[in-house]
């Protein structure tokens, strides 16, 4: 895609409001692709908690005259202070690093549950920024073997971890898919802790389905 938009002259815009800021491993997710985009979104986590968004762009797509570029909200002087410590913080290569490990973490639980339960389809994951697919196991598989995705399963699964207080994110096909996107400075006892919950109400759900079938 960076080829063929530098051939025909179209500006590559880059979304990393969500992934971005260290949340993929990287201090940008784009650059696990090898590129350099015309355009960068940014915003949430560069904040620190605070309202600021940033669009990042090549020198070449400056159009602004000087003063024009003003508004209500430009320049929050809290903001930018907490955005300077963020990127201070999170663009050290031992905190990426670290982000990356307790990704894994997560990641290798996952799959090695994955082997002992029905109703997980796909993993996927990049730093603290993961995607656990639930799947229909009586469902008919797809050409590629792949079982079809459940959002009614996967909403078993956000309700029974709820009931342990853990909150999880559905999104993906038909709600199918539990997001796990932990603050990039949890701690390996409260990955363990949140993993113990999912676990738990993973192994429910899916003797559940089983006995009703």
């Amino acid at each position: 895609m960076r080829r063929v938009t530098k051939e025909l002259g179209i500006p590559m815009i880059v979304d990393e409001i969500q992934c971005g800021i260290g949340r993929s491993g990287k201090f940008f997710a784009f650059e696990y692709a090898d590129i350099v985009p015309d355009v960068i979104l940014v915003s949430k986590a560069i904040g620190g908690s605070q309202p600021m968004s940033v669009v990042i762009y090549h020198k070449d797509l400056d159009a602004w005259q000087p003063g024009a570029h003003a508004g209500t909200f430009r320049g929050n002087q809290l903001a930018m202070a907490a955005g300077t410590v963020v990127m201070n913080r999170v663009s050290k290569p031992e905190f990426l690093a670290e982000v990356v490990e307790k990704g894994a973490m997560i990641e290798q639980r996952m799959n090695a549950l994955k082997k002992e339960v029905s109703i997980i389809g796909d993993i996927r994951s990049k730093g603290l920024m993961l995607g656990i697919e639930f799947v229909d196991p009586l469902g008919q598989a797809d050409h590629l073997g792949s079982l079809p995705p459940s959002g009614v399963v996967a909403a078993k699964v956000q309700k029974e971890c709820f009931t342990n207080r853990l909150i999880m994110e559905k999104g993906g096909r038909y709600g199918s898919v539990m997001r796990c996107l932990c603050a990039l400075n949890v701690s390996k006892d409260e990955i363990g802790l949140m993993l113990d919950i999912a676990e738990k109400a993973i192994r429910k759900v899916d003797a559940d389905v089983k006995a009703h079938h």
